[in-house]
């Protein structure tokens, strides 16, 4: 009988090691697979466009022709000229941020998903943002071309962090 015990122990002691060294492996694997999971949601902004950039999504010339688009309609004396240039902008940095996979249905929504250590400045972006919906809400709303000015610089400072500008 007592052999038969120091069997069963040694066997139970065998079967706690290997338990023991399967939960090593098993938790290891997890931390491994949670970084390179981690790893891959925070790719930069900047590398999701240059990519996206190289497939044509965003061809560089449209950009800049957009872009001085922008800047004449907001170099131009009238107020619905700047009025335009900031709903423009707005929309291209709304395009940009789609292409960069951010969910959302408007700037808005996608300024939420994207996290301040992704895009400094989101409150100014929120601020021009918000001159963007009181603009295409409210047809009376007076626009100064200086408020124009500093949205359109904001939209533009943005995109320039991502490297699209």
């Amino acid at each position: 009988m007592l052999e038969l015990n120091s069997i069963l122990d040694f066997c139970f002691l065998f079967i706690k090691i290997i338990s023991a060294i399967l939960s090593l492996v098993m938790i290891l694997g997890i931390i491994l697979i949670v970084r390179k999971v981690h790893k891959e949601m925070t790719i930069p902004i900047r590398e999701v466009l240059e990519e996206a950039r190289d497939l044509g999504e965003l061809p560089k010339n449209e950009i800049s022709e957009k872009w001085k688009n922008i800047n004449d309609k907001l170099n131009a004396s009238d107020e619905s000229s700047h009025r335009e240039a900031v709903l423009e902008a707005d929309e291209f940095l709304n395009k940009v941020l789609k292409t960069a996979k951010f969910s959302g249905e408007n700037l808005n929504e996608r300024l939420k998903t994207v996290r301040s250590d992704q895009l400094e400045f989101k409150e100014d972006i929120d601020w021009a943002d918000n001159l963007k919906n009181k603009i295409s809400s409210d047809e009376n709303f007076k626009i100064s071309p200086e408020e124009a000015k500093r949205a359109v610089y904001i939209f533009e400072r943005a995109l320039k962090e991502m490297g699209i500008l």
